[in-house]
Parts: structure tokens; sequence; C-alpha cells
């Protein structure tokens, strides 16, 4: 059965295909004022200025038809306008058809206006676990970024029982692609380019020892720097004797790096763990020694997802936690957003749970140019600060102020499942959102296929 827009079939007993909704917000029109802009990894300094927005307005969305079986996706603007989309399958399980082919990876070029421009599907082997996928030319630590003759992508990811990270042109066509092996089973969550044009990607490692990298018991974080090319220049791992799974890295101003994960570990690298899994912070120098490492949470479970440096040079952190004590506080009920803000020495500054009594989850958060925070995930919460959920899961959006404060919330979807996965601040000061949908009632009414 071929997936098709929004929706694969109406009779009931016909598999509904989750498609990509992509949404883009449009806001008032910002008022240019002074500042700069900082590199990525920083974010941005507050280079303008919005109005008071309380809501805001959805310009456009489109559904596209995707080939993946139980998807996600990561959208980031590209330098003319327009949009790429990275979409990988999860694992495959027992409801789904075996007979059915998984295209395993999904690459889509979108003009400004959403549509498509060009579309690679690349096959993967029984598993997509994992992926990381970051465009380099947007990165650096000069105005303009890294340059080169062309725009390239990398994306990693592990693929059955073996890690592999490729670059991408353009263009869609594979650069180069690197076979990280199957001794130490790397499962890559996050890659970057770095100012030295290579890349540092991070993730976890599953066998002690695991290809030299002296690994520990369970799974540790796992951090490997690549060379332009794709080459392993060094890794390493940080953890304890229990499970301490690394889900984003960042390369800081300084040089170093900051990484977020989760992890149930009390020992080795690892203190101050609250119960359960923690959020576990930890900046590294350049050279890859520990500066400092923190736990964040409290007895129930606390997993982190995104991690970005600030234009004042500390950290905000979003991720979904189940705890209202330790560290959390204001929970409402099963998983809420949880979002932390650390000064550049690792102290908690502030710390924020938004959501409502069912599950409220988030894996991205950016900074915005006023100085604020723009949230996407998905919720099932009617109450608390969430309103006009449309049934099931809906995307949640949030904005923030600079000190974590609520400005506005709003729910999108229908009443199926529709989950918010990414989101970037647009250059016209707009934002797009991108994740999946099975819904085709609500914000969706009208689209067929």
């Amino acid at each position: 059965m071929k997936p098709m827009v929004c929706i694969c079939c109406i009779d009931q007993a016909c598999l509904r295909v989750p498609v990509i909704l992509l949404i883009l917000l449009f806001l008032t029109v910002p008022v240019p004022a002074v500042g700069i802009e900082t590199p990525e990894t920083s974010s941005h300094s507050i280079g303008i200025e919005y109005p008071n927005i309380i809501t805001p307005e959805m310009s456009w969305h489109k559904c596209l038809n995707t080939p993946l079986i139980g998807s996600s996706y990561i959208v980031q603007q590209t330098s003319d306008g327009g949009y790429l989309m990275f979409g990988r399958s999860e694992s495959k399980n027992a409801t789904q058809d075996e007979n059915r082919q998984d295209p395993g990876y999904w690459i889509v070029k979108l003009n400004p206006g959403g549509d498509i421009v060009w579309q690679k599907i690349y096959r993967g082997r029984d598993r997509t676990d994992s992926m990381a996928v970051y465009q380099s030319y947007s990165c650096g630590y000069d105005s303009g970024g890294i340059s080169g003759t062309d725009a390239e992508n990398a994306i990693g990811n592990m693929s059955t029982d073996r890690s592999w990270v490729a670059k991408f042109t353009h263009d869609g066509d594979i650069s180069w692609k690197k076979d990280l092996g199957s001794a130490f089973h790397a499962e890559i969550h996050s890659i970057q380019q770095t100012g030295d044009a290579g890349y540092i990607i991070a993730g976890n490692t599953g066998l002690p020892g695991g290809d030299g990298s002296g690994g520990r018991a369970d799974r540790d974080y796992w951090i490997g720097k690549m060379s332009p090319s794709g080459e392993i220049t060094w890794k390493k791992t940080f953890g304890g004797t229990k499970d301490d799974l690394g889900y984003c890295i960042r390369q800081t101003i300084d040089g170093g790096y900051i990484v977020v994960g989760a992890s149930a570990s009390d020992d080795g690298d690892v203190t101050g763990n609250h119960g359960d899994f923690d959020y576990w912070v930890v900046k590294l120098t350049p050279n890859l020694e520990i500066s400092w490492q923190k736990s964040l949470g409290g007895s129930k479970n606390d997993t982190p997802s995104f991690v970005q440096q600030l234009s004042d040079g500390g950290y905000i952190i979003a991720g979904a936690s189940a705890s209202n004590d330790g560290d959390v506080t204001g929970n409402h009920g099963d998983l809420d957003y949880w979002l932390v803000k650390l000064t550049p020495g690792g102290e908690l500054s502030w710390q924020k749970s938004y959501g409502g009594k069912a599950d409220d989850e988030v894996p991205c958060i950016r900074q915005t140019r006023d100085g604020g925070y723009i949230v996407v995930g998905q919720s099932e919460s009617r109450d608390g600060d969430v309103t006009g959920n449309h049934g099931n899961y809906d995307y949640w959006v949030i904005k923030l102020a600079t000190d974590g404060a609520l400005k506005w919330e709003k729910c999108f979807g229908g009443n199926r499942y529709d989950a918010g996965q990414s989101v970037v601040q647009t250059s016209d000061g707009g934002f797009v959102v991108a994740g999946i949908s099975s819904s085709h009632d609500g914000d969706l009414t009208g689209i067929t296929g």
C-alpha cells in the first residue's frame, strides 16, 4: 500500500501512514535593531526586536507524501530561502508489513513556498535507529561560516550493527560515506561541523573497551572527531557503570564541546544522579578533558534531547521530565517539557516545566533573535499550559521570553497522531516546524491525496 498525502485510505481497516506536516508560522514583520549574528554554535545575539505577539498566525502548511515507515524528520532553512528536510524510518516491529520495502532515508529540498524541488531516497538495511544531520555551510566561527564551493550536508546513523557518516552535495548526492565499523556498536545521535571544517559526532557505545576507546560496562557517551574528509582522528567515551546515552553535542565558543544525554550512573565520570535517568551535561575542553559535568533531574525519568550555547555563553537544554522533585519543579503530570538554563560554568540559572496532565515531549529548542526561545514537540494534554488540542497528540509550539516565561503557545494538528520534531527560525523572523501527521482534519482539513 503506497502512502498517500495526509491519509492513506478512509476505511478503518486500512493502515494510516504518517506523513510529513511542514508548517510555516508567520509572525509580524520584525523591526531591525542594532545587533550582530554570532556563530550557530552560540546561537544568535539579539539582532531584531519583535512586537508583543500573543499568538502566531499560520502562513502555510504542506503535507508531503512520505515513503518512510514510522518516520521522523529534521528541517533546516537553506541559504536560498528554501528548506532541507532529512527523514529516517524507525525500527521495524511486528505490526508492520514485513513485505513492504522500507527506504530508510529521505532527503527533500523544498522551495520557500514548501514545494518539492528534488528528493533522494537511500535504502537502509534492517534497522535505522538513529539519525543526526547538520548543514555544513551554515556553521563556523566567523561571519559567513565555513567557505566552500558548494553546499553540503553531513548525516550520521547506525544501520543494523554498523555506524556510518555520510556527506551530501547540495543536490543530495553522496560526496563521501564512512563506515565506522561494528566493533563498538556506536549509535550516532548528533553531528556538527567544527571550526576546522571537520566534524564532531556524539552518541553511545555498547561494548566495554569498544575498538580501544576505553568504554565501560553498559553504554557510555561516545564522542568522535572526524577530519573534513571523514577520517576518525580521535574517539573517547565518558560515563559510569550504568547506561549513559549521548544525544546532542555542540562545539562551544572556546573550541571545546558541550554534550547532553541521559545517564543512570552515579560513579565513574558521573556524580549527583537523582534517581533513574538524569540529564547529564558534560563540558569538554578542546583536548577532550572534562571541564565540568552536572547531573540534573529528579527521582523519575528525565531525558534531554537538545542543547545550544547561547549568546551570553550559557546553555539552554530541552527534554522531557516525569519528576517533580530534585532540580525539577512545577511538573503537571506524566511527562512535561523540561527546559533548563545553565550559566557558562554549568550552574543552574533557571528551570521550567511546561505541559499538562498527559504526556508532553520536546525534541527541539532554539534561541530566537529576540533573545528568547522557540520550542516544539508533541502534546496529548488539554489542560495546564496546553490549550486547543485537537485530539490524540498535537504539535505543541511554545515561545518563551529570555527568562523562560511563557509568551504564547499553540497546538497544531487533527484528531490523530501529530508530532512536531524540528523547528528553526526563518530569515523573515517566522518559524518553520516539521514533523509527522496521521490526521486529515483540524488544521489539515481539505488536504487530500
